[in-house]
């Protein structure tokens, strides 16, 4: 099974399964909403199941991590989880990525990819800051041409207060995990768009009962195309940082240097959350790439980082930037208050 992806005319990547099968598509692939019938010469080429590594000339950099010049491999396991990834053409022409992943598990069952997806973020987030965008964790709403960024931990309401703009406040949707940013510009990254649809139109906020689960898989099996509309590009007009407190309904301003700080420092521990899900400590391609920039100092990846949190400080620098404190509880309350900050921006 084949399938090809245009992200915004930016990436362009082909996933090959040599054996496809989950419960419901719209649980299982991350990023259906950027699926198009094909794409020629692809940037990223992902290929799912076994495979034989390329290890000649290799440097064996810890247990289980190869690399070499434009190269890395690794693998590894628990008792849950196994999985190999060998990407070959890191920086030069066409990443090649071969990946076998099994997370042993209810999860595993329903979304035998998502294990896939989690190893493949490190890298997509490096080919879109070669092309000048930063994906980041971070909800976008937009109104009248201006796209707003709400950043925040895991279990900051991101997603219930995305929900309450559209629904009340003429909002239009971009985006409730992560975004692409630039200069001036926010381009929408919607990723299971299907499951923030169901959630829009029945729940109150994004916490799901047991019930609320058992009908969004019913409502996923039907494999319907989604309705919601998605704003795809928007000027970067402001920056909400949310912050469940005791300090309900403070506000402060950020500078852009602490502004980029804390966002980046939500993103590492995102990722760490995100990772528990499917049972990674941390991320393996993460492990990898430091290990390259180890044996090649001189490499884009050895500073990376430096060069992501630099461009990130100057994408703010022209924008109000604001540590919201909410209530622990999220409520309808919490919107309005967003809703009346926006307006302000």
């Amino acid at each position: 099974m084949i399938k090809y992806f245009d992200i915004h005319g930016i990436l362009k990547c082909r996933f090959e399964w040599e054996k496809y099968g989950a419960f419901t598509e719209d649980l299982d692939q991350k990023i259906n909403y950027f699926q198009v019938d094909k794409v020629y010469s692809p940037d990223i080429d992902v290929r799912i199941g076994d495979f034989n590594p390329d290890l000649d000339g290799c440097r064996i950099c810890d247990e289980g991590i190869y690399v070499k010049d434009n190269f890395i491999f690794c693998k590894g396991a628990n008792p849950k989880v196994k999985w190999v990834i060998q990407v070959n053409g890191l920086f030069d022409g066409r990443t090649i990525v071969n990946v076998k992943a099994k997370l042993i598990s209810l999860r595993g069952f329903l979304a035998p990819n998502l294990l896939m997806w989690s190893l493949l973020i490190p890298l997509l987030e490096l080919k879109f800051f070669e092309r000048g965008y930063m994906l980041l964790h971070s909800a976008a709403v937009s109104r009248d041409g201006n796209a707003y960024l709400l950043s925040g931990r895991g279990g900051a309401f991101k997603t219930s207060v995305v929900m309450d703009l559209v629904r009340s406040y003429s909002y239009e949707y971009m985006s409730d995990e992560r975004s692409l940013v630039t200069f001036g510009r926010v381009l929408s990254f919607p990723t299971h768009i299907r499951i923030f649809e169901f959630c829009l139109n029945n729940l109150k906020s994004e916490n799901m009962n047991v019930i609320a689960k058992l009908r969004l898989l019913h409502n996923l099996i039907k494999s319907q195309q989604p309705e919601i509309k998605v704003k795809n590009e928007g000027e970067l007009s402001g920056l909400l940082f949310l912050n469940p407190s005791t300090k309900e309904f403070k506000v402060e301003n950020l500078d852009s240097e602490l502004a980029a700080r804390k966002m980046l420092s939500n993103q590492v521990m995102e990722s760490f959350e995100a990772l528990k899900i499917v049972n990674i400590d941390v991320s393996p391609l993460f492990k990898c790439f430091n290990a390259y920039s180890a044996v090649y100092p001189h490499s884009p990846l050895a500073n990376f980082e430096r060069r992501l949190f630099l461009k990130l400080k100057r994408v703010l620098s022209d924008i109000p930037i604001y540590n919201v404190y909410i209530p622990l509880e999220y409520s309808k309350d919490v919107a309005e208050f967003v809703a009346k900050l926006l307006q302000r921006l």
